[in-house]
């Protein structure tokens, strides 16, 4: 017997209210034969990394360069860096101060810190 696999949306709701940030809720269901997930999504972009260390990115010798990238594999989650701020400020992550936000450590990406929509 042949698996039948299907996945679609139940709903998908996007917020732009929040200035500079996307807030995105989703229901997901995914069926193989007669096994149905249902899943419930948040989510915000831009993404924003939130660990606590960086690293140099390395040329195509293997060399370190100026220019610094996020390090996964070494930092821990700095609840700080998903911070709110505002236009223009030289602190802060960007992201709207309109909803909230949690540093998640599995990705180390600001994550928004309710179900959506997460406004305050």
């Amino acid at each position: 017997m042949e698996a039948v696999h299907a996945a679609h949306a139940r709903k998908l709701t996007v917020s732009p209210r929040a200035e500079r940030t996307l807030d995105v809720g989703a229901d997901l269901e995914r069926t193989t034969g007669t096994c149905t997930l249902k899943y419930k999504v948040s989510a915000i972009y831009p993404v924003i990394f939130c660990g606590d260390k960086e690293k140099p990115v390395l040329d195509e010798m293997g060399m370190p360069t100026e220019e610094m990238e996020p390090d996964y594999e070494n930092s821990n989650p700095d609840p700080g860096a998903c911070e709110p701020s505002e236009i223009g400020a030289d602190h802060g992550s960007g992201l709207s101060p309109e909803l909230t936000y949690a540093c998640e450590k599995p990705t180390l990406h600001c994550m928004p810190a309710k179900k959506f929509p997460s406004f305050k």
